[in-house]
């Protein structure tokens, strides 16, 4: 039996750019947990609560998971940042400050993590949370083919999750000081 200390579990991370290179996308997908060192789920949860986003922003798939999209398009007009959170486009909005605040947290804690404390469960890699819920809307598995195996290990890999955590951080940041300036 295997015990999470950190209130984040099978954290997964993605990066995917467009043929063009015009879109770069980063994403994050964890399984929010609460223990005594960590109260992540409870947190998220309670922060939705309060935004009112607690309809909208939840998982599709799983309410215990986040999945985060960071992306940077590049348009004609320089470069647009977005933030999509469980398949919804999350703007800064006063409404949703305090989300923005926790992705930053979770992203921060994601990114300082001794490695050897990332903890994926064994059954993680092939069940739906991770097949369907990296990139909400497709299948990891029929995406990847033949080379799924080696993709799923690659995007659990700790140093993988936390360059995707610290990308996402700093879209976030981009957001944040744009939205307050």
């Amino acid at each position: 039996m295997q015990i999470n200390f950190t209130g984040i579990k099978n954290v997964s991370s993605l990066n995917v750019t467009s043929p063009d290179n015009r879109m770069e996308a980063v994403v994050l997908n964890a399984q929010l947990t609460d223990d005594y060192e960590g109260k992540d789920l409870s947190a998220f949860k309670d922060t939705l609560r309060k935004t009112g986003g607690d309809e909208n922003y939840n998982n599709p798939l799983n309410s215990n998971f986040i999945n985060i999209v960071g992306q940077r398009v590049i348009t004609d007009h320089g470069i647009v940042t977005n933030i999509i959170l469980n398949n919804k486009p999350l703007p800064p909005q006063r409404n949703t400050v305090s989300l923005y605040t926790f992705l930053a947290k979770l992203t921060r804690a994601i990114n300082t993590k001794p490695n050897e404390k990332f903890e994926v469960n064994s059954d993680y890699l092939t069940s739906d949370d991770f097949n369907e819920g990296v990139i909400l809307g497709y299948n990891l598995n029929r995406l990847c083919g033949d080379a799924f195996n080696e993709v799923a290990r690659s995007i659990v890999y700790p140093p993988q999750v936390k360059h995707g955590a610290t990308s996402i951080n700093q879209i976030v940041q981009d957001i944040m000081l744009d939205y307050l300036a």
